[in-house]
């Protein structure tokens, strides 16, 4: 994400929009937690009894992509909350 897409955001619009983000940030990284957990019950299943069962592990790289992003735009916020001297307290 680029700061330059906040550039005409008011300094109450930049808290919104993070505040908005920071609230979906534990729901996808639980997502991409509960996924690690089941592919390594699943892996431990399949070493174990039949390898073939590897190839039905889950990847997680849409929610990581979409982890990725949210971090993406909360630091650009946080440049243009800089930029603007906005009082705002971006995590």
């Amino acid at each position: 994400m680029s700061v330059a897409e906040y550039k005409d955001y008011s300094c109450k619009e930049l808290a919104i929009d993070a505040l908005n983000i920071q609230n979906r940030i534990p729901e996808i990284s639980s997502v991409i937690d509960k996924k690690k957990k089941d592919n390594d019950a699943y892996i431990a299943t399949a070493v174990v009894f039949m390898p073939i069962l590897a190839a039905g592990i889950k990847g997680n790289q849409e929610e990581a992509a979409q982890l990725a992003l949210y971090k993406g735009q909360l630091n650009a916020i946080r440049q243009a909350a800089i930029m603007k001297d906005c009082e705002i307290i971006v995590q």
